[in-house]
């Protein structure tokens, strides 16, 4: 391994390293090795075995501020349902000051989907984007989580602060058609649309029924307003999907 670039490697390596010195009674290279375990990024790294949650648990046990251990723990145990105790690991090493948008986007699901506490989940997607502006997948998230509180206002100002960079994905441009089609505004939907080309995705029906809707919408309103030529031509694009 020693061939590897050392932002290569993975600190899994370094904790089972540190593992091995300490059954072998070298407590000083268990400590070294355990160090340079905390020196390498972590946020891709995904334990899958209880051999990887045994190391973790026991650098932990050998060093309870480590954010990292803590971090990559959390992640092992979230993915086995044990909810409450991933957040704790995670809530552990955002207070020794790991700030990650990844550690935040955690809390943030963990709030959201388990909690169902909105203000809290929204909070820590809002960190989230603060510390990685330019992931597209935050704002989708914090928009559906306003969404769900209903606040159209703190819709309105994470569109119009998210990068060109964002608002450029296909997703993100779903997300601001469809904010604009429920509040009535066909015309701003289909101006998110047009001279933009989706890429399709599997499943991936919701473009055409925005573009259905904000067309069946704008001729309603042309209706309620007597306007019945600018209402047909608009009912009659609405069968012309682009």
């Amino acid at each position: 391994f020693r061939s590897l670039p050392a932002q290569s490697r993975s600190p899994m390596l370094y904790y089972y390293l540190a593992a091995n010195s300490r059954q072998q009674s070298d407590a000083q290279q268990a400590d070294r090795y355990a160090a340079q375990a905390a020196t390498l990024p972590v946020e891709q790294v995904f334990p899958n075995t209880l051999e990887d949650a045994a190391i973790l648990a026991e650098a932990l046990h050998q060093s309870p501020h480590d954010a990292h251990a803590a971090y990559a723990l959390g992640n092992f145990l979230f993915a086995h349902a044990r909810y409450d105790q991933a957040a704790a690991l995670w809530s552990s090493a955002r207070d020794q000051h790991f700030d990650n948008s990844v550690l935040e986007r955690n809390l943030g699901v963990y709030e959201w989907l388990v909690k169902k506490d909105l203000d809290s989940a929204a909070s820590h997607y809002s960190r989230a984007i603060q510390l990685s502006p330019n992931d597209y997948r935050l704002y989708e998230d914090l928009d559906k989580i306003y969404e769900q509180q209903d606040d159209t206002s703190s819709r309105e100002k994470l569109f119009h602060n998210a990068p060109d960079a964002v608002l450029n994905r296909d997703t993100v441009r779903a997300r601001h058609a469809l904010y604009f089609l429920e509040q009535l505004q066909a015309e701003q939907a289909l101006a998110v649309l047009r001279n933009h080309r989706f890429k399709p995705w599997e499943g991936g029906v919701i473009i055409h029924n925005i573009y259905v809707r904000a067309y069946i919408e704008k001729g309603r309103q042309a209706l309620a307003i007597h306007q019945p030529v600018q209402a047909e031509e608009d009912f009659r694009t609405a069968m012309e999907y682009p």
